[in-house]
């Protein structure tokens, strides 16, 4: 007697095979049947045109928290059934202690961490300096590497995007990669640049996965243009690229959302990546001085992604009361201008941001 049957599914079984019809028999929480089934179950679903498929692995989150919430819902009604957290350069440090807490927890899915590059930059360094490393806070940014990965670390990931990444030159992650290539993990990157400088970026993480014999996964591969346009061709010679370092012994993917917006802090895409040093970002930019050198930046930044209209404001715990609208309907409320009302809102909290920029062709 099987606990479930599943009869005439499509499956696609993962593998690359094409579909298939076929009936799933399940006993316990192991696939017990496959093919024609004619043994009873406790429960049927009759499946005539619906796909079944193994659990999808989503290799990019932000899901350090999970042990508050281990049901998991919102990935499982995905079909997600295990998560890579620990991207874009930042992650829980000491890992162990992380995935301690998640398996005390006992969540719905499985989950892994990277470690976060930029996590681990801060503690050697002491905050988000604006230079390199000396010899000595390299070899401990080793060290803190190497921990997280004997600890469980899957990987490192970098956000050469956001600060404190956005300042570590190619021989600093070449270093600290070659810690995490020798315990068989993984190059997950943000890269410097969706835009103009896109293919530099690209070049970038070749050279450290040729470097280093690291796999060099390209993070949520995407393609900005001033104005919130992307020439047509420009996501094909980006998968060009990768295909030719491939092509050159590089172990190099990417991932891609999918979905036309891209999600993060105001204040990483409008405010020069400069203007934090020290850790001072909100003293910054209170003073006149650099708000005034800073402001045509600003203004090309949120030209880039296609104007003030384009940036949705998704979470924002200062004024609840903006979320859901935009930079544009936030700057009227103000009586302000959109650049005005984007430094004054990275003061008083940066704002999770939703930032409509891609092209539903290049994501599709």
């Amino acid at each position: 007697m099987l606990d479930l049957l599943i009869r005439d599914a499509t499956v696609c079984d993962g593998t690359g095979n094409p579909w298939y019809r076929a009936d799933i028999g399940v006993k316990g929480d192991r696939i017990a049947a496959l093919g024609v089934v004619s043994d009873k179950a406790r429960k049927t679903i009759r499946a005539r045109g619906q796909i079944v498929c193994p659990g999808f692995v989503d290799v990019h989150t932000h899901t350090d928290g999970i042990a508050e919430c281990p049901s998991a819902a919102n990935m499982l009604r995905q079909g997600i059934t295990t998560v890579i957290s620990g991207n874009c350069g930042s992650s829980a440090l000491p890992v162990k202690a992380l995935l301690d807490k998640v398996a005390a927890s006992r969540p719905a899915i499985n989950f892994a961490t990277l470690v976060g590059h930029g996590t681990v930059r801060s503690r050697a360094m002491g905050g988000p300096m604006q230079r390199r490393p000396t010899r000595a806070e390299l070899k401990q940014m080793c060290r803190l590497t190497e921990r997280a990965m004997r600890d469980g670390a899957v990987g490192m990931s970098t956000g050469l995007f956001y600060v404190p990444g956005a300042y570590a030159k190619l021989d600093e992650i070449v270093g600290v990669s070659k810690v995490v290539s020798a315990h068989g993990g993984v190059y997950a990157s943000h890269k410097r640049s969706a835009g103009g400088k896109l293919f530099e970026a690209l070049k970038e993480a070749a050279t450290i996965g040729k470097k280093t014999g690291i796999p060099v996964e390209i993070s949520h591969l995407k393609v900005l243009h001033k104005k919130g346009r992307t020439r047509k061709d420009r996501v094909a010679e980006a998968l060009a690229a990768i295909a030719r370092y491939r092509e050159q012994g590089v172990d190099m993917t990417c991932d891609l959302h999918p979905y036309t917006a891209t999600c993060t802090s105001l204040s990483a895409v409008a405010i020069p990546p400069w203007v934090s040093k020290g850790g001072m970002l909100k003293a910054h930019l209170r003073t006149r001085a650099v708000r005034r050198r800073i402001r045509s930046a600003v203004a090309s930044n949120i030209a880039w992604i296609g104007g003030p209209e384009k940036i949705a404001i998704a979470s924002f715990k200062a004024d609840p009361s903006l979320n859901g609208g935009t930079l544009a309907g936030a700057a009227r409320a103000r009586k302000q201008d959109p650049v005005e009302a984007a430094m004054d809102l990275v003061v008083e909290g940066s704002p999770t941001c939703l930032f409509h920029a891609l092209r539903q062709d290049d994501v599709g």
